[in-house]
This record gives structure tokens, C-alpha cells and sequence, in this order.
């Protein structure tokens, strides 16, 4: 069994875009050290959201 990474899980808050660029610029080099693919995940505190709201994030998360 291979204990080298594949997947990398990073939490990105697109309502804090500084920051997130920053973790993003680290994890992208970390994620290049192990040939690794990284997984963007938006935590929310909204318990559902619409169909714009989502869509709204996507772009955000895109346009970074």
C-alpha cells in the first residue's frame, strides 16, 4: 500500500478572498510536491442554499 497523497481537502472561504489565496498558493505547492489533486470545499453556515447562492460561490471559486 502507497502511503503518498492523492487528494488534498482545502476549506476555502470565498467571503475572505486574501486569505484563501494565500492557503490556496501554499496548498498548490504542496499538492505539486506529491503530485496530488486539490478539492476545494466552501464551508457554510447556511444550512441549505438556493440554486443562485451556489452558483454564486462556484464563480467566486472559479475566479480564484
Amino acid at each position: 500500500m502507497s502511503n503518498t497523497l492523492k487528494k488534498i481537502l482545502i476549506p476555502v472561504d470565498v467571503d475572505k478572498p486574501a486569505e484563501s489565496l494565500l492557503l490556496l498558493s501554499y496548498a498548490g505547492q504542496f499538492a505539486a510536491a506529491f503530485s496530488a489533486e486539490l478539492l476545494l470545499l466552501h464551508p457554510s453556515n447556511t444550512a441549505a442554499l438556493t440554486f443562485t447562492q451556489q452558483t454564486r460561490r462556484v464563480q467566486l471559486l472559479r475566479a480564484m
